[in-house]
């Protein structure tokens, strides 16, 4: 199958909107990190590569038991449609297949001066893209012929792990960004817990362990605590997995036990105990650090979690000025910290605040784009009065469920039409029908929106409008 290449380089007169200077300002950001002022400048090759923390881990490592999450894994892998809201002339975006025309349209009528996307053209929906990529000899050279076309072409995925640097050096494009290695080492919360203690800020009380015997003496002493709860991380679980809440001693041994069972000679052991902090709120907070040193604090945004699990970002966040200062000085103290161990690139940063108002500014540093970093098109364009929330909508569909369908269901709420400033606008289409072929029953699927109006409090109302209007719409069962 051949590998499709769509241009869409035309400006529509948006009035107000402003899609395509949004996405320019965010590419010279980009440009400021991975470039020195003489180096290279050429166009990017986007890579949505979300599953990229999987690839970090080491599958050898001892791990707490989970649930593999087929349906989860083939939506996440649709998430690189995304991209788009980043990417723009001259640069050029890999997806494994070309998105839908309606909702490319929908894009160039928010503004978005859309790049050239390149489609993998692969039936294979579970298979991480970077995977795919490197068992694609004719895709490999597909990128082999658009380096020779663009010397200083730059491949710039989500996360950067061993895959794609194979893919670099099989194509010959330079990959942005420090070593696979370093981002392993800067991913893990062991990691975030020394740089934090060293810097001085303000730490969950706990302890990393990188031994199980390790992990047993810090169980000792952390037995203190009870009757308060602790939790117990894997040092590189993401998104609510590789954790375990444990309530009391019994409930600790129990865990301990379980893992002695699977310890194994050579097998790494990684993991964080500490003491769980009641919180009022999750923060997430966007640093930018540049090829000269220097530190950019792109964003702050309040952090929406089910569970554990991310849901979204509500912007801007209800802090208040002391607040807001810890974060600009953490923000700047790990940054240098980064880049003094080699890192250059965007880093995204969990943190909490306690019920007594106490920032805990480092709960662990992700050394790549997240939920946030889409986002930033998205905040130039509303207006700067607004409350601006991402989410997504889980969906039950019995049938295909068309963007034309979908569109119409939310026409008169619909961001950028008719000059409209608020909303909801679509961010991906391809994670609505992903697990559709081949589904016995209803299949999973996710709609990733942005909300935005002026208040707060109308963002609720905005949210019960969009899950009604999901639900009237063609092949919907459900909104979850």
């Amino acid at each position: 199958m051949g590998h499709k290449r769509v241009t869409e380089l035309s400006e529509l007169n948006v009035g107000e909107l402003k899609g395509h200077e949004a996405t320019n300002s965010f590419r010279r950001l980009l440009s400021s990190a991975f470039c020195s002022p003489s180096g290279r400048d050429g166009p990017f090759l986007w890579l949505g590569n979300f599953e990229a923390e999987r690839h970090w881990d080491d599958p050898a490592a001892l791990h707490l038991p989970s649930i593999p999450m087929t349906a989860d894994a083939t939506i996440v892998n649709r998430l690189e449609e995304m991209t788009l809201l980043l990417a723009g002339a001259p640069d050029h975006v890999i997806l494994r297949e070309q998105p839908d025309p309606g909702f490319m349209a929908y894009l160039a009528q928010l503004g978005f001066v859309l790049p050239s996307v390149i489609g993998i053209g692969s039936e294979d929906r579970i298979l991480p893209v970077s995977e795919l990529i490197l068992k694609t000899d004719s895709f490999i050279e597909c990128l082999r012929e658009l380096a020779r076309l663009h010397s200083a072409l730059c491949l710039l995925p989500f996360g950067k792990t061993r895959l794609e640097e194979a893919i670099g050096e099989r194509t010959g494009v330079p990959v942005a960004g420090p070593s696979a290695q370093l981002l392993e080492t800067v991913n893990s919360k062991l990691y975030s817990r020394r740089v934090t203690e060293e810097l001085g800020l303000r730490t969950v009380p706990g302890a990393s362990c990188a031994t199980f015997e390790a992990l047993e003496l810090a169980a000792a002493e952390m037995s203190v605590y009870f009757p308060d709860r602790l939790v117990l991380k894997e040092a590189m679980g993401v998104s609510g997995k590789g954790l375990l809440m444990i309530e009391s001693p019994e409930r600790l041994e129990r865990a301990l036990t379980m893992l002695r069972r699977k310890v194994k000679p050579g097998a790494p052991c990684r993991f964080v105990l500490e003491k769980w902090i009641d919180k009022v709120t999750d923060i997430n907070y966007q640093i930018l650090v540049n090829a000269d040193g220097s530190v950019r604090l792109l964003c702050i945004k309040e952090a929406v979690t089910r569970n554990g699990v991310h849901m979204g970002h509500y912007s801007p966040p209800q802090l208040t000025g002391p607040q807001r200062h810890d974060y600009e000085i953490a923000a700047e103290a790990v940054g240098k910290r980064l880049f003094d161990d080699g890192f250059v690139g965007i880093a995204g940063i969990d943190s909490i605040i306690d019920q007594a108002g106490q920032v805990y500014p480092v709960l662990e540093i992700n050394a790549r784009f997240n939920m946030s970093t889409y986002q930033q098109a998205l905040d130039r364009m509303v207006p700067p009065e607004s409350t601006t929330v991402v989410k997504h909508y889980p969906l039950a569909i019995s049938g295909f469920v068309p963007f034309s369908g979908l569109r119409s269901v939310l026409e008169p709420i619909l961001f950028g039409l008719g000059g409209r400033r608020e909303g909801v606008g679509i961010m991906c289409f391809g994670s609505v029908n992903c697990n559709l072929p081949g589904a016995k029953g209803a299949a999973k699927g996710r709609l990733y929106v942005f909300l935005t109006a002026r208040e707060r409090d109308a963002i609720e109302q905005l949210d019960t409008d969009v899950q009604a209007r999901l639900a009237q719409c063609e092949g919907v069962i459900a909104v979850k």
